[in-house]
């Protein structure tokens, strides 16, 4: 048995001292992008597609709506504390999702900030050990007030996850819907009581706000236009999911047969043929 060089056990030793000091010492998060709706709605993107920030102040205080990971939190106070000099008062969760949630607690931490969201993200968050569950919780409406402001909390039905969230912003016109629009997926949550079969109706329900403003969990905000072709192709894709799965395609095979052609806003990436084999499962029900 040939015995290892001492150059090429150096090498390995490199390679494994960078690795372990680059997980000890992860790249900072990219800066943040700042996206002004009004003076007292502004929206925080990052390069990564992490989930989106809503920041609403109000005279009384600062809302939020989401919170990234633990690892974005100053950045992110850092950016509100450039808009407002008020504190954060309330933090809302659109759903339970690491990606909008892993904040909540180191900001709850440096706030104080109350975190709401609803009644299964909390149940979710808590089966899964993950911190900062929402401790205000609702199933299918609530209001919160805070310095003469309306902010009005929706759960129109299984979606994304069984507990999304919208949240609308009357005196803004603007709603931020979470995952429920995703123009690079959506993805289906089956294990979190996602549905695919009930997705479409339940962003139709969104509809009803008459929102002028969408901030979707990714990606910049929308208009209803956008959202309106979003909801269209989501539904045939649906439709063409039932198709395949009526000629017999296995769900082991629908990822690899899938077919996106004249889908232009869902349904054409990897994060929606994720969903597949579960949709399968549950049109079989």
């Amino acid at each position: 048995m040939p015995r290892p060089r001492p150059l090429a056990l150096a090498c390995a030793f490199a390679a494994l001292a960078a690795a372990w000091l680059t997980a000890q010492n992860p790249a900072p998060p990219k800066p943040l992008e700042v996206v002004r709706l009004s003076d007292n709605l502004h929206v925080l993107i990052d390069p990564e597609d992490n989930g989106n920030v809503a920041v609403y102040v109000t005279p009384e205080g600062v809302v939020l709506i989401d919170a990234k990971f633990e690892r974005h939190v100053p950045q992110l106070l850092e950016a509100v504390s450039r808009i407002t000099p008020l504190p954060v008062r309330y933090l809302l969760s659109t759903h339970h999702h690491d990606d909008h949630t892993g904040g909540n607690a180191a900001l709850r931490a440096r706030t104080g900030a109350r975190i709401l969201g609803h009644d299964s993200a909390a149940r979710l968050m808590r089966d899964r050990n993950m911190p900062g569950p929402p401790e205000v919780t609702f199933d299918d409406r609530m209001s919160l007030h805070l310095g003469g402001r309306a902010i009005e909390a929706y759960h129109f039905g299984p979606a994304h996850t069984a507990g999304d969230a919208v949240y609308f912003l009357p005196a803004e016109n603007a709603a931020h819907v979470g995952d429920l629009v995703e123009l690079v997926g959506p993805y289906i949550d089956h294990k979190a009581g996602g549905s695919g079969t009930h997705f479409a109706r339940t962003v139709e329900q969104v509809f009803t706000l008459n929102a002028a403003t969408w901030i979707p969990g990714h990606g910049k905000p929308l208009t209803p236009g956008t959202a309106q072709l979003y909801l269209a192709d989501l539904k045939t894709a649906v439709a063409r999911a039932h198709t395949m799965r009526a000629q017999r395609v296995k769900k082991e095979d629908a990822m690899a047969q899938w077919n996106a052609e004249g889908l232009r806003y869902c349904c054409r990436t990897n994060i929606w043929k994720r969903s597949l084999p579960g949709l399968w499962d549950e049109m079989a029900r």
